[in-house]
């Protein structure tokens, strides 16, 4: 059978593109109630972390998250914490999406004493806030990313 004749099964051609589609901070912001019930289902903190976020930008996949608080940020940015986000991430955009955090400098109190000549007075920070007396031993794990030491 020569080339052309009928009966030749010739292979289609398929066209492979990377997937260079660009998530805009719009459709993150759009889907970010989305992710927020995610994390619900997920991780209870990571959900109230994610309540008090800000995404503000996105560049080759990163999203910059601004929080008011530096605790925020702590917690945002423990490895525990950063993990569960980015499956959560992947899970609403079908994709690898990573993030940084930024803290909005704007806010000039956030409850605790501001006198700026003691030092760490002015910064929501781990070392500083008063948990709850009605907490579990897991949720005061939970919120340190702890664990219970093994022998």
């Amino acid at each position: 059978m020569g080339v052309g004749e009928v009966g030749e099964k010739v292979p289609e051609q398929i066209e492979i593109t990377p997937n260079t589609s660009v998530v805009s901070i719009e459709y993150i912001n759009e889907k970010w109630a989305e992710v927020v019930r995610q994390a619900s289902v997920e991780n209870k903190t990571i959900e109230t972390l994610l309540k008090v976020i800000r995404p503000i930008n996105i560049n080759n996949d990163i999203i910059m998250l601004e929080v008011d608080f530096k605790f925020h940020a702590e917690r945002l940015e423990s490895n525990k914490n950063k993990l569960q986000i980015e499956k959560i991430l992947y899970t609403i955009f079908g994709r690898k999406i990573l993030y940084k955090t930024t803290i909005n400098n704007k806010r000039t109190s956030n409850g605790f004493n501001s006198d700026k000549t003691i030092p760490g007075s002015g910064d929501l920070t781990d070392h500083n806030i008063v948990p709850l007396k009605d907490l579990t031993a897991d949720d005061v794990l939970s919120m340190f990313d702890g664990g219970v030491p093994t022998k």
